[in-house]
């Protein structure tokens, strides 16, 4: 039926709109114009109206305005009721077309039926206009959920995230979700615009309960569990209007959550207005979307749960070893004492078999002590305890020192050993006694495994960068060892694993000769300490060269071993470590004030260090604070720009960036760190520059 208001104050007009519409499906009502017409209009909710031209201009705009914008007819059509002279009204009337006076009964039916044919179709492109709109928002919705799903393996961020992007979407009352991690931790996270009830609460645990229950009513439960072992977690929007009971009864929509292999728990959601096809469309991709990101967080927790597990075993390994190591060294070292007293005579004179005995008991004792002492730095080094003092050192001298000692070792099985070194070499950066560890476990190694008459080779030169390919590696540049032999050499197929803890190649010689197969490992692992590299080169009964790789000491090169040292540090105390990047353009006044400690900042800071280093017009300062966090950084940099401000004189054409980063918020490893600190002071110039 249509519904025709008709404002007019002409007893004629109204007659004649009554004989035109008596037949057909019309419902007519006839007013003068008045104040109240609002209130007629929201009473009979007219679909077209007419207004007679006899009223006044400024008549006709407030019926209209108040037809169109407040009543709630707002979209009606509005016809104009003239004789054909009035045509052009004032346009802000809003009038959407026009009758002829006198009024011809055919006439007005056809132009009545056309604008309701106009209206019909106007509110059905505003009906698909609409939903299109909705569509679009809910894709849009999905999408940016989605990205946000993907930058987190937290659980509880996923949840929050999903139901987040529901009340985007669907405009969700309130929103229960089941999460299940075990069944003593049963979590019921309630999302709702206003506050909940005890009640609700109450309510909402029973019912999710006998979802739960509903959902495998013909399947086995993956956990049983009583309402006592739902734990509620609830956050409102709102805090005004309280939930209670009647929500229940509201339009809902339920799912489960899964992964792909596991139950992980359901959701419910409550509305108030009728949920549409869409909605639950919408709803279900939401929640599928989840099932991905909850799979991987639930492995990631689960990777970390044994990697704990792990290293709490390879910590108590550790601790094992040292211990059993150290109860060993006491007696070992009385038994060695015992030895050679007795083998220098002093205890009284020992004939040819005690002597040779006694002999042989001594090598025994000092193999077993060597095999203790490779399970301390073993255990060490494992647990970050070993402590390394960084200095620059020439590796020649400990190569030499080396060559020295175990020359006679060689000369027992005829074996000739050389040193060649590089003329003007540059010194190198480390522990010198690490390096010397090392290269003592190589050159015996070579002659361990090189038969009589045999040559081992040391050669000592600088790195070329081409033919380093290490990964990380530093800009400072390398001195390389190597040490050559004619030995049996190694299997290919063996090579790949001659520096893992335990191993030793399988041979006939290698049987006879025995040993822990330590002494590679932890030469590697000290190597590595010094941020270089090791490796082999060999061929079977054609002989082995085991080479290494440290940093030459350049300030680069310092400051990147020295910040490895110091996290390293920081990790095995579970404390932090602040970077501080300061940065001048042109000049290199402050920088170099900084590195000075001019100021007198510093002073307090426990082992900071500050290193420099130049590059075209960039001057940096690099400053580590052991033991400090976030907020130990700022205080430093603001101190650094107070006291620069307070003596702005001195430094007026002077422009310094700086920036921070925090192990092991921020970063875990040295490159991290310094990478952090340089995107940090790029943000800031471009922000600056921009201002």
């Amino acid at each position: 039926m249509t519904k025709l208001l008709i404002i007019t104050k002409d007893k004629q007009i109204e007659q004649n709109f009554l004989e035109a519409f008596s037949k057909g499906d019309y419902e007519l009502k006839i007013v003068e114009y008045e104040e109240n017409i609002i209130d007629i209009a929201n009473n009979f909710i007219p679909e077209i109206a007419v207004i007679d031209d006899t009223y006044s201009n400024t008549d006709i705009q407030n019926i209209c305005n108040k037809l169109k914008f407040y009543s709630q007819a707002n979209d009606i059509q509005i016809l104009l009721l003239t004789d054909g002279d009035t045509y052009t009204q004032d346009p802000l009337a809003k009038i959407d077309g026009y009758l002829l006076r006198p009024i011809n009964n055919k006439i007005a039916v056809a132009t009545i039926n056309a604008h309701m044919r106009t209206r019909n179709r106007l509110d059905m492109i505003f009906n698909k206009t609409s939903e299109l709109a909705k569509s679009l928002y809910q894709l849009n919705v999905m999408y940016d959920t989605s990205s946000q799903l993907a930058g987190t393996l937290d659980k509880t961020k996923l949840i929050n995230i999903m139901t987040e992007g529901l009340e985007r979407s669907i405009s969700y009352s309130l929103c229960a979700v089941l999460i299940f991690n075990d069944e003593s931790d049963i979590k019921l996270i309630i999302h709702s615009l206003n506050p909940v009830s005890e009640r609700l609460e109450q309510a909402l645990k029973l019912r999710m309960m006998i979802n739960y229950k509903n959902l495998f009513e013909n399947q086995k439960q993956p956990l049983d569990f009583s309402i006592n072992n739902i734990h509620i977690k609830k956050q409102s929007k709102h805090t005004d209007g309280i939930y209670d009971l009647k929500i229940l009864n509201y339009d809902t929509l339920f799912c489960p959550i899964n992964t792909s292999d596991k139950f992980f728990g359901l959701i419910e959601v409550f509305r108030e207005d009728k949920l549409t096809s869409e909605d639950f469309t919408c709803f279900q991709t939401l929640v599928k979307q989840v099932s991905l990101p909850l799979e991987s967080a639930l492995l990631y927790e689960e990777i970390t749960k044994t990697n704990k597990k792990l290293e709490k075993l390879e910590q108590l390994k550790s601790e094992f070893i040292s211990i059993v190591s150290h109860e060993l060294r006491t007696p070992l070292t009385a038994i060695k004492n015992s030895l050679n007293i007795m083998l220098s005579g002093k205890s009284g004179e020992m004939n040819e078999t005690s002597t040779k005995f006694l002999n042989l008991a001594n090598r025994n004792v000092n193999r077993l002590s060597g095999i203790i002492n490779d399970l301390l730095d073993l255990s060490k080094i494992e647990a970050g305890k070993m402590e390394y003092r960084f200095d620059e050192f020439n590796i020649k001298d400990p190569a030499e020192q080396v060559c020295a000692t175990l020359e006679g070792l060689a000369k027992d099985k005829n074996i000739s050993l050389e040193i060649k070194a590089e003329d003007n070499l540059p010194k190198v950066y480390g522990d010198s006694s690490k390096i010397e560890q090392v290269i003592a476990n190589l050159i015996a190694n070579a002659i361990k495994f090189t038969n009589e008459d045999g040559k081992i080779k040391v050669e000592i030169k600088t790195a070329k960068p081409e033919e380093i390919s290490m990964k990380n590696a530093l800009k400072g540049g390398y001195i390389q060892v190597s040490v050559e032999d004619n030995g049996i050499g190694i299997k290919q197929e063996d090579i790949p694993k001659v520096f893992d803890k335990f191993q030793q190649i399988e041979s006939s010689l290698v049987r006879k000769i025995g040993g822990t197969g330590l002494g590679l490992p932890i030469a590697k692992q000290l190597i590595e300490a010094h941020r270089g590299m090791i490796w082999v080169e060999s061929e079977l009964n054609h002989g082995s060269t085991f080479s290494f790789i440290i940093p030459i000491a350049k300030d680069i090169n310092k400051f990147m071993m020295e910040l490895d040292k110091q996290i390293q540090y920081a990790k095995y105390n579970h404390s932090n470590l602040a970077l501080i990047r300061a940065e001048q353009q042109h000049t290199d006044e402050l920088i170099k004030e900084i590195a000075q400690d001019s100021f007198g900042i510093l002073q307090k800071y426990k082992n900071a260090q500050v290193f420099t280093q130049k590059k075209e017009d960039k001057n940096t300062a690099f400053i580590i604070l052991p033991s400090a966090n976030k907020m130990a950084a700022d205080i430093i940099i603001q101190k650094l720009k107070d006291y620069i401000q307070s003596n702005k004189n001195n430094y007026l054409d002077y422009n310094i960036f700086m920036s921070s980063c925090i192990y092991p918020e921020g970063a875990l490893s040295a490159n991290e760190l310094i990478e952090k600190t340089t995107k940090e002071h790029e943000n800031k110039i471009k922000t600056e520059e921009k201002v």
